[in-house]
């Protein structure tokens, strides 16, 4: 008996640079390529923000291409059929929808398509329009934006938009705003028959895009042990007769976002091998060093108020766990495939607060005894929650909403109070519009961002007023252990500063940034937390992803 199965494609590495900007997910990123044949263009990592970079495909030699200062993170939702023009939007802002821009490849001559916010966008399969996707709907626009027409509307938020060669079918990724869940979905040229492209999908597909000659579709697909590219055979033939999906790879790489060459069978993806150590800030010598605490892959830390217990998710698999500061004790709390985002210890530390959601469903606010246990939900509703805090005293929990990035889009945001005596819930005044709400020790203030993470916020609750601390990019605040400051980070300066921030004051003080890592070679980071002693700790990668190619079997 003869096995009859397509032998596995060669893959070849094309760059080794290691800054290849990957996919996330999480803030509605896909990991956005393009290719004219000749050139690959991606988004690339320089000081811990993602610059337009090209690369030959024949040898990877790399560039950058510069763009308006006005397109801070680039995301490339398409090239012109001719390779001549790139369509991209920034992604670095918090907001969902963002200008459109033609950036020709050769660089320089920038233009901003008029009246039209979109999350992304194709050319039409004549070259002179454009068709986007806002919100939940699809539509077609002249290239100087006039003349917009709705294509369609969908139960849920399009990307990576990929016309068939013969442009008669669009497919693309639909995500669930409110579960994060993505699946291929397809679409008539004439705007009709829009439908779910594998009967068996579980959510756990993207990134889909067309050979040249169309006679398959390539795509990801995720799973708990990684991402791989699969692939939808189109025509007829012996083992294409059930028209069944197979994976090309396998691992050991997470292969991402593929895209397939203007002509043959050759597709580009990216294979990503993050790897990220929790550093700890030495003030002495004003560098980043490895933190001695046994938590090495740690992603979030929180430390318990007693300062005797770290709480932290790994960053490779996401499991919850604590233990003693010295590395005793350890116990793991929780598993895949929960997927937990942050969590707090509370007053007593005995429990912990989470931010944490299940596969398929909202981002949840839970309790967990630090001794292990069931999940507990603390506010049964049916919307995203974040960002929860507990009151010095224990009895009542803050908690906000999320940006439209990260769950259900176009919904009212605001700061709310929760009793858990009582179970009332209200809406703390004036904070609407705001998210990621923090109590502070002495229990006097709430810190909160504004929506689009330009302004750091700070609500008195003996005087009832906000103010301003910081007008600048802010994530991740956190309160200063027994001070009253707090630390956050600048995802939008170069070199992502850490900065501190005296609440009586109003002074503000930057404590270090990427140059302080040069000893991990990392490529960025993110703040995880602080020690009791106010040492800011940050995760940092030291290798995000590579652009790759193989061909796809002939027969």
């Amino acid at each position: 008996m003869h096995d009859h199965s397509p032998q596995p494609p060669l893959i070849r590495q094309i760059t080794f640079s290691g800054r290849v900007s990957p996919s996330d997910p999480l803030f509605e990123s896909f990991g956005p390529t393009a290719t004219d044949g000749s050139r690959l263009y991606f988004p690339e990592i320089e000081e811990g923000r993602a610059v337009l970079a090209q690369a030959l495909i024949a040898d990877g030699e790399t560039s950058t291409i510069p763009l308006p200062q006005e397109i801070a993170a680039p995301y490339i939702s398409d090239i012109s059929r001719d390779g001549s023009s790139l369509l991209l939007r920034d992604h670095l802002a918090a907001r969902a929808e963002q200008p459109l821009w033609i950036v020709p490849t050769i660089g320089g001559g920038a233009r901003q398509v008029p009246g039209i916010l979109a999350h992304d966008a194709t050319w039409m399969p004549d070259g002179q329009r454009i068709l986007y996707a806002s919100g939940d709907n699809l539509y077609i626009a002249q290239l100087n934006g006039s003349d917009v027409q709705k294509f369609a509307s969908l139960p849920g938020r399009a990307f990576w938009l990929r016309w068939s060669p013969d442009g008669k079918e669009l497919r693309f990724t639909l995500l669930n705003s409110e579960t994060h869940s993505s699946r291929l979905w397809s679409i008539r040229a004439n705007g009709n028959d829009a439908h779910l492209l594998l009967a068996d999908d579980d959510g756990s597909e993207c990134c889909g895009s067309w050979t040249a000659d169309g006679r398959d579709y390539v795509f990801q697909k995720n799973a708990s042990e990684g991402s791989n590219i699969w692939v939808l055979p189109s025509r007829s033939g012996w083992f294409w007769r059930n028209r069944q999906p197979y994976p090309l790879t396998n691992g050991p790489l997470n292969y991402q976002s593929p895209i397939t060459d203007t002509t043959g069978r050759r597709v580009f993806f990216i294979g990503l091998n993050l790897r990220s150590e929790l550093l700890q800030y030495d003030a002495s010598s004003q560098l980043f060093i490895p933190y001695a605490g046994g938590i090495s892959n740690a992603s979030r830390v929180a430390f318990s108020r007693d300062g005797e217990w770290v709480a932290w998710f790994r960053q490779d698999d996401g499991s919850l766990w604590r233990s003693r500061r010295n590395g005793t004790e350890r116990l793991q709390l929780s598993s895949g495939p929960l997927d937990v985002f942050m969590m707090q210890w509370s007053p007593d530390d005995k429990k912990l607060i989470l931010m944490a959601r299940e596969p398929g469903k909202r981002w949840t606010i839970y309790t967990l005894d630090a001794d292990g246990g069931p999940l507990r939900v603390v506010y049964p509703e049916n919307r995203s929650q974040a960002d929860p805090n507990w009151s010095p005293d224990g009895k009542q929990i803050v908690f906000g909403r999320l940006p439209d990035l990260m769950a259900e889009a176009s919904m009212p945001k605001a700061i709310y109070i929760y009793d858990l005596a009582s179970h009332h819930l209200s809406k703390l005044p004036g904070s609407e519009g705001l998210f990621s709400p923090r109590w502070s020790p002495d229990g006097r203030y709430i810190a909160a961002l504004s929506i689009d993470q330009t302004r750091l916020m700070l609500y008195d609750l003996k005087t009832h007023l906000w103010k301003t601390l910081a007008q600048q990019s802010v994530a991740d605040p956190a309160w200063a252990h027994g001070a009253p400051a707090i630390y956050f980070h600048d995802f939008v300066q170069p070199g992502q500063p850490l900065y501190r921030v005296d609440v009586k004051a109003g002074a503000i003080q930057k404590i270090a940034d990427l140059r302080d890592l040069r000893a991990a070679d990392a490529v960025d980071y993110r703040f995880a937390g602080l020690t009791p002693e106010n040492v800011p700790l940050v995760d940092a990668r030291t290798s995000a992803a590579n652009m790759y190619t193989m061909k796809l079997p002939e027969n």
